[in-house]
């Protein structure tokens, strides 16, 4: 059985805590005075920042698969269902990459027969499209720093910031879809 002391979520916004340290390295280095390539060194933490993020956006989508299973394993009693359940998270997951909306939707309808769980997220003031767009977005900006080396898109702390909090804000909301399954 996969024991987690803490939820999903709150593991999430552990890694998100310590991720920051990118970022206010760059305040760090707007204090210093005459430093070389200042632009170009914090552009390459905005970028590191987005590469973690992403990455963690990824171990949580996994955790919360982990973790809807661990709930299902609880109420059987049947060890090949069990084991059934393991080996099926564990295959999914090796081949799980991408933690975009329909990769996310595919998976989790997969290992948790919950159908695309990323259908009705809304956060304020944000449309399900908007608010699926934006993963997607973020996940663009990850694939082009890691194909090419750079974002064509000119980050900056704030957004990098609104990011994180976009993300971190879906997780509430899969958690308690997860959560929801009997």
């Amino acid at each position: 059985m996969i024991d987690l002391k803490k939820s999903p979520s709150q593991i999430l916004s552990s890694k998100l805590a310590s991720i920051k340290f990118s970022q206010t390295i760059i305040q760090d280095l707007e204090k210093l005075n005459d430093l070389k390539n200042i632009n170009l060194k914090k552009q390459y933490l905005l970028q590191s920042y987005i590469l973690n993020l992403v990455a963690v956006w990824q171990v949580f989508i996994e955790d919360l698969l982990a973790f809807g299973v661990n709930e299902i394993i609880k109420k059987q009693t049947d060890s090949n269902t069990i084991e059934i359940l393991k080996t099926n998270l564990n295959e999914n997951l090796k081949r799980f990459n991408t933690p975009n909306t329909d990769n996310i939707d595919k998976i989790f309808k997969t290992v948790l027969a919950i159908e695309k769980i990323t259908s009705t997220l809304e956060l304020k003031e944000m449309s399900l499209e908007q608010t699926k767009f934006k993963i997607n977005y973020i996940l663009k900006i990850r694939h082009q720093i890691a194909h090419t080396s750079r974002s064509k898109e000119n980050l900056t702390l704030n957004n990098n910031f609104e990011f994180m909090n976009h993300l971190f804000e879906v997780s509430k909301q899969l958690e308690l879809k997860v959560k929801g399954i009997k």
